[in-house]
């Protein structure tokens, strides 16, 4: 071999490594896209694990989802493949703009894999210090319609928005830099990952997800076991339909439930073109009877086909009663009224700061694996309806968190609240 092609070899073979070093560890997900503006993605389990772990199985096709146009479960398809990017730019206000996909949105709006999350959203010092990962430019979030209703719609930021922040569940960073390999796993090149999302952005047409493809470089990223996080995740299935009621003008479709279940149905006219028929029925936690029948307008066809599918949460938030605990609602920073209710659910109070108190007369219903509804009827004062949005944000369920509330006084528009749970003074 001669003295120059030598020279050139270790030239070459000194570059491979240096290529190969300057990558820094983590657990990466490689985002390919339709027009080669390609990134990646560092995987911050240590701010989100459990939203990590999702992302992961959807990106694989692991986690099934539904598919909204034949109301379908959709088994080992990756979830993002296809998905076209979207782009928010702020026209007035503070300066806002991001990236956004994985929505799938059929005629009547509805979006994401058919299910919600429960927001992850962690601080240092067990909850009490600094956000593990706020939204500075480049972070990857999920998308949200409020408090623990994320599914699949994944944000990018382009700009610092602390707006995010303790609202949407960050969970990972895009990379300045963007290695490819071969296929005995060398690098060949590295691009900057954070200017193909800028060119994203800035591109007047469609790009769309290739694939996405996950590594793990170092002993941190090897030694995340992502299926810890599994036993939380909602799973999906057909329901099947144990009978059928026909009225002149509704079908009524029986089934059996179960608790912590969602149940959705469809009807088609024909077996090819399947319709959402807006109808839910939530059940949560053990001991919860039997599902109320699911009544549909037929609109007086002569004939209908009906499917059923079910979302089933393992973990649900929300408790089936308030008996025994108390719960404080607040608006802005102050705490306006406590709810006290006794351990058998026969004797409740309400308790304002100026020392007025009386007797509560109030309905309580949970709406959602993580979701509830105070409503206060009690004479004198004004009827209201408390949404509540029992926490987990941390982590773990905290008795003491301070979770978001929704307030809704009769004839009035909603306000943005907050609550706590405590034990009961009764």
């Amino acid at each position: 071999m001669s003295r120059r092609l030598l020279k050139f070899v270790t030239i070459l073979v000194g570059l491979t490594g240096l290529v190969r070093a300057q990558e820094a560890d983590g657990l990466l997900a490689d985002i390919v896209t339709s027009t080669g503006q390609n990134f990646t993605i560092e995987l911050r389990y240590d701010a989100a694990p459990r939203t990590v772990a999702h992302f992961m199985r959807l990106a694989s096709g692991d986690q099934p989802w539904l598919d909204h146009a034949t109301g379908n479960v959709v088994n080992e398809v990756p979830y993002f493949t296809g998905s076209k990017f979207q782009k928010f730019l702020s026209q007035s206000g503070p300066n806002r703009a991001y990236l956004q996909f994985g929505e799938r949105k059929d005629l009547f709006g509805t979006e994401g894999p058919g299910y919600v999350l429960r927001d992850e959203i962690r601080r240092y010092g067990n909850g009490s210090g600094a956000l593990i990962l706020p939204h500075a430019a480049y972070t990857v979030t999920m998308a949200n319609n409020g408090p623990h209703s994320s599914g699949g719609r994944i944000i990018i930021t382009l700009v610092n928005d602390p707006q995010f922040d303790d609202v949407n569940s960050a969970f990972g960073t895009v990379r300045q830099q963007y290695y490819t390999y071969n296929s005995q796993g060398q690098p060949t090149g590295v691009t900057n990952g954070r200017i193909a999302v800028d060119n994203i952005f800035g591109s007047f047409g469609q790009v769309s997800i290739t694939s996405i493809s996950i590594r793990r470089r170092g002993v941190g990223a090897n030694a995340f076991d992502e299926t810890q996080h599994w036993g939380e995740l909602p799973t999906m299935g057909k329901v099947p339909i144990t009978s059928v009621t026909h009225t002149p003008t509704n079908v009524i479709l029986h089934h059996d439930s179960q608790a912590g279940g969602v149940y959705r149905s469809y009807a088609s006219p024909d077996l090819f073109n399947w319709y959402y028929a807006p109808s839910f029925d939530v059940y949560h936690g053990v001991g919860v009877g039997p599902s109320s029948p699911m009544s549909l307008t037929h609109g007086g066809s002569p004939r209908g086909f009906y499917r059923l599918t079910g979302v089933f949460y393992p973990v649900t938030t929300a408790p089936q009663n308030l008996y025994d605990s108390s719960i404080s609602v607040g608006v802005g920073t102050v705490d306006n009224v406590r709810f006290d209710f006794d351990a058998s659910g026969t004797q409740s109070i309400y308790t304002f700061p100026n020392g007025d108190w009386g007797e509560l007369i109030y309905d309580y219903t949970v709406t959602g694996p993580y979701t509830a509804e105070l409503h206060v009827t009690t004479p004198g004062l004004a009827e209201t309806t408390y949404t509540l949005y029992f926490g987990g944000k941390n982590l773990n369920v905290s008795t003491t968190e301070r979770m978001s509330a929704k307030i809704k006084y009769a004839g009035q528009d909603e306000k943005d609240s907050f609550f706590t749970i405590g034990p009961s003074a009764l």
